[in-house]
């Protein structure tokens, strides 16, 4: 929650956890079908103004609270690269100096086992069965946000990267690649570049 908050306030919201109302729009329009498409564009925005700012989100110790009722947080955009870090540094406490870790997102101990770099693809957005480009990673994290990890229908205009500030599905780029340290500020990087 606290890595969520600082990558909040570093991308000026961007990267922002409070997204969890405009899911249950989206799902509710496409998977459950109780929505109406027509009316979706403005429902997201309003839901964007209403509920959405990572700011409204107060801690305090262990309690987590919200400015707003009806706010609710994912955890989505951060949790896979938090995870993968845990299972790293667990790794390298236990005496691990080279492995590869990939739990949706990746992680490198140290350099491949026969001394040069872990050599990792990103898959092509345009192509998902292929690879679009190969990048050199050695005691690195690797993260890749991308609308077509999720689509709630075929045209791939909505999907799961929201934009906070709009409610919309962020369209700008059709993905981004982040290596960082670290795998959770790699993960949610990336989100927010997408955005």
């Amino acid at each position: 929650m606290q890595e969520s908050l600082k990558l909040g306030a570093l991308t000026n919201g961007a990267f922002d956890i409070s997204v969890q109302p405009l899911w249950k729009l989206y799902e509710a329009q496409f998977w459950s079908e109780q929505g109406q498409l027509h009316t979706l564009d403005q429902r997201a925005h309003d839901l964007a103004h209403s509920l959405v700012d990572y700011r409204k989100i107060e801690m305090d110790g262990r309690r987590i609270s919200f400015a707003t009722p009806g706010m609710a947080i994912t955890l989505n955009g951060i949790a896979q690269g938090f995870v993968t870090d845990r299972v790293s540094d667990l790794l390298r406490l236990e005496g691990f100096e080279t492995a590869l870790i990939d739990l949706g997102e990746m992680r490198a101990l140290g350099h491949h086992p026969n001394g040069r770099a872990w050599r990792l693809g990103v898959k092509d957005p345009a192509h998902p069965g292929q690879i679009s480009r190969t990048l050199e990673v050695a005691d690195m994290a690797l993260a890749v946000s991308g609308g077509y990890g999720t689509l709630f229908e075929p045209s791939g205009r909505h999907h799961h990267i929201f934009d906070p500030a709009s409610g919309l599905s962020a369209q700008r780029l059709m993905d981004a690649a982040v290596l960082a340290k670290r795998a959770t500020h790699a993960d949610g990087l990336a989100t927010a570049l997408c955005v």
